[in-house]
């Protein structure tokens, strides 16, 4: 398991974008925590051991910037 150094988290409405992104992270030996909007991240990153974060920024209800 990745270090808590070595986690970023995704932000992406497209499954198959944020499977794409957590394979290219962990052939670079990272961590990803993947959430589908973010809501859901926002709810969660209390808990969240990412120290980066990849956001798509046409998400749905509210933007990525």
């Amino acid at each position: 398991m990745p270090d808590s150094h070595k986690v970023i988290a995704v932000v992406d409405d497209d499954p198959e974008m944020r499977a794409a992104m957590a394979t290219l992270l962990s052939a670079y030996g990272y961590g990803a925590e993947t959430f589908d909007s973010a809501e859901t991240f926002l709810t969660c990153a209390s808990t969240s051991r990412a120290t980066c974060l990849v956001v798509d920024i046409q998400l749905g209800d509210i933007s990525g910037v």
